[in-house]
């Protein structure tokens, strides 16, 4: 069983290789038709995105309506999800669901070679 684990990790770090090397070339590839190409409106995109980034949270204002831009951020967003969570009690208000006359409809079974069919079509 050891050697099928040790054959399938080799087989994964390969994979990955080759993976990040084809992400490389293909940004290389990116960057060289930014260059070649003379549309400098479009290098310039490119490299403004690469200096102001972004982690992937936009402004937030403190309660003293100042703009936070560091990992104060977590605190921030953790504050705000505290105040609006409620605890599920485990009662389901039947009011509160929506309404449908949707006919039941019966079990779909089907095995894994008919899925195999079907994705290859």
């Amino acid at each position: 069983m050891q050697f099928k684990t040790n054959n399938l990790y080799a087989n994964y770090k390969c994979a990955a290789k080759k993976c990040t090397l084809a992400i490389n070339d293909h940004l290389t590839m990116i960057k060289n038709d930014l260059t070649s190409d003379g549309r400098l409106g479009n290098l310039q995109k490119h490299i403004n995105k690469k200096f102001n980034g972004s982690n992937g949270i936009a402004q937030l204002k403190n309660s003293d309506s100042q703009f936070v831009y560091d990992s104060s951020k977590t605190v921030l967003l953790n504050e705000y999800f505290s105040s609006v969570f409620t605890v599920d009690n485990g009662v389901i208000d039947d009011s509160r669901l929506p309404h449908t006359d949707v006919p039941n409809i019966p079990p779909i079974f089907c095995t894994p070679d008919m899925v195999f069919k079907y994705i290859k079509q």
